[in-house]
């Protein structure tokens, strides 16, 4: 993700993340989706968010 906040610089913060995707269908359907750290506190460390 790319932000571009009115004060400060812009940035692209990286999140950890995991997707748990049966491919056993037609197509892929994400089933669980587990974020490895809190994308808020991410983003008010670059200071993108107050």
């Amino acid at each position: 993700m790319d932000f571009a906040p009115p004060q400060g610089k812009a940035g692209s913060p990286r999140f950890a993340q995991t997707y748990v995707v049966p491919c056993d269908g037609d197509r892929p359907q994400i089933l669980l989706y587990l974020p490895h750290e809190r994308e808020d506190d991410v983003m008010r460390k670059l200071g993108l968010t107050g």
